[in-house]
């Protein structure tokens, strides 16, 4: 008798402040059987932000069109950056048919030596993206006059589509 066990994956949330909007219907599960194999991923590169820009961001590929890619974690890192801005990171995926964007809070930590900021975060909740669609990563922040570097790392594994 084989075990099963199941993993709920959290599809549509946002971030606003302390509070989260959750879509209802955003839920599902992804069974997962005790010894199957499931293939990972882990993926990092560097998103270059141009002086007079508040943004970058890369897409990743399409993946495998028979299966579903589950995020476990990403982080960012956006360095440097001019004083008294803000920060976040955006993963977009497409789950359910639905484009969805998961906002990834940064935190900032200051050199007053060279008058800049760096902002680092990231989450590990799961966040599942449809068979044969990619994944795109974005960098945002609103102080602009220094060129900077968003660094960003994904970790998660492949599912069986269902």
């Amino acid at each position: 008798m084989k075990r099963m066990m199941f993993a709920l994956v959290l599809l549509g949330t946002s971030a606003i402040g302390a509070h989260a909007q959750v879509d209802p219907g955003g839920y599902f599960f992804v069974p997962a059987v005790a010894g199957q194999r499931h293939s990972s991923l882990t993926a990092s590169a560097v998103i270059d932000i141009a002086p007079d820009s508040n943004s970058g961001m890369t897409p990743r590929p399409a993946f495998r069109a028979r299966n579903r890619l589950v995020i476990d974690s990403a982080s960012f890192c956006i360095q440097p950056t001019a004083p008294g801005g803000v920060a976040f990171g955006i993963v977009k995926v497409v789950a359910g048919g639905t484009p969805v964007s998961l906002y990834v809070a940064l935190n900032k930590l200051v050199d007053t030596t060279n008058n800049t900021e760096t902002w680092i975060g990231n989450f590990s909740t799961a966040l599942s993206a449809d068979p044969g669609t990619s994944i795109g990563l974005v960098v945002y922040r609103d102080a602009l006059g220094v060129p900077s570097s968003g660094h960003y790392t994904l970790i998660g594994h492949y599912v069986p589509a269902p």
